[in-house]
């Protein structure tokens, strides 16, 4: 290897072209990285508390204020994952000019790290808060105006709003008038036709994914109400839902509607009938305790649901990649920027009296505020 074409070097090319190659990657929350600055030799399973914000009621002042305590909800994100990429490098390849390897050895290799990493992303989408199902999902502009409805009732933020769907639910975007009809979309239309770019739409931001998570399943049919009758149920910051007794069934993964509340809840695990608690799997975090007796039901109760995308604001998920340590005793090079970070190392091994060059990066990713993402589902 030439004094130019060091692990330094490499590495910085690898994490220019991995940026490039990534698509949830690269729009997520990145800055989580920055939480673990003070972690020293990390590694899979090391973990940062992340707190959200609570919400408050504002009160008519008639003579008496109403004081609020703050609840918040707090999460977990773990690094769980370490990826890699080794390949051997021979005489052809250490000849090679700097331009040569990024062709040969950095690109094919960053295309590879970029699909697990956005593959290890996407299974986060599952814990968003929020459901839109529909048997004519986006089909047309209606369909795509109550998606949007259904964002802004969950009150994700319309700055940075952000759409990500799998190739099924883009060839139906693609294929609807509002997005290819040049005189009802102007210029964006011809992008959508001739490149099959979607662009901007009813204020969001559109992408698409191979990766995106093939899940279906079908909820279950539970229904009862909520029960404040003890002071200290149902505040900001439980996981619990405090009930009257349960009919039917509620199953883990149901995303589940109480009358009146702005968001729905995920069920953390199966419950049975006559239960009289609900554990879910987001803290609540808005204020329930003014919906006592609500009506609380499963969406899409008993009808197979796949999901095809969701629409988010990229502060909902948290993305980390924090740096490795140089590897000792071998030629190393660690590159971060961006809020990523990847290692190259080069060792020869003297049992195979090879050489190999490795890239390798920790990941870590949490659906940091499931208030702000909405699952798009195909009944």
């Amino acid at each position: 290897m030439s004094n130019f074409i060091n692990p330094r070097v490499l590495a910085a090319e690898s994490l220019d072209q991995l940026d490039y190659e990534l698509v949830a990657g690269t729009l997520m929350y990145r800055d989580r990285t920055e939480d673990f600055a003070n972690v020293r030799g990390k590694k899979v399973g090391e973990s940062v508390d992340i707190r959200t914000v609570t919400d408050f009621e504002t009160d008519e002042f008639t003579g008496t204020i109403n004081t609020q305590e703050i609840n918040q909800s707090a999460t977990q994100l773990v690094i769980e994952k370490h990826f890699d990429v080794s390949v051997e490098i021979t005489a052809r390849e250490r000849a090679l000019n700097l331009d040569g390897i990024r062709e040969e050895v950095i690109n094919p290799a960053m295309v590879s790290m970029a699909q697990k990493i956005d593959t290890y992303l996407l299974t986060k989408v599952v814990e968003a808060q929020g459901l839109f199902a529909s048997a004519n999902l986006l089909e047309n502009a209606a369909e795509i105006a109550q998606a949007r409805r259904a964002a802004n009732l969950q009150q994700i933020s319309k700055t940075n709003r952000v759409g990500l769907v799998n190739d099924e639910l883009e060839a139906t975007l693609l294929g609807t008038d509002v997005f290819h009809k040049f005189d009802t979309r102007g210029e964006p239309a011809v992008d959508a036709l001739q490149e099959a770019m979607m662009d901007r739409l009813m204020g969001i931001d559109w992408f698409s994914t191979v990766n995106f998570p093939e899940v279906s399943y079908t909820p279950g049919d539970g229904t009862t109400t909520l029960d404040n009758t003890n002071a200290t149920d149902n505040v900001q910051g439980q996981s619990t839902l405090v009930v009257a007794a349960t009919a039917g069934t509620f199953n883990a993964g149901d995303k589940i509607k109480i009358a009146g509340a702005k968001r729905s809840f995920t069920v953390a695990a199966n419950t049975p009938a006559t239960s009289t608690s609900i554990p879910i799997v987001e803290q609540i975090n808005e204020n329930l305790r003014g919906l006592d007796g609500a009506a609380i039901t499963v969406q899409s109760s008993g009808t197979p649901v796949d999901y095809q995308g969701v629409i988010f604001n990229p502060g909902s998920f948290g993305f980390a990649a924090p740096p490795l340590d140089e590897a000792a005793g071998d030629r190393t090079g660690v590159a971060s920027a961006a809020g990523m970070s990847i290692r190259v190392t080069e060792w020869y091994d003297g049992e195979t009296k090879k050489t190999y060059w490795s890239f390798d990066m920790l990941v870590g990713a949490k659906c940091i505020d499931p208030r702000l993402a909405l699952l798009l589902g195909k009944q």
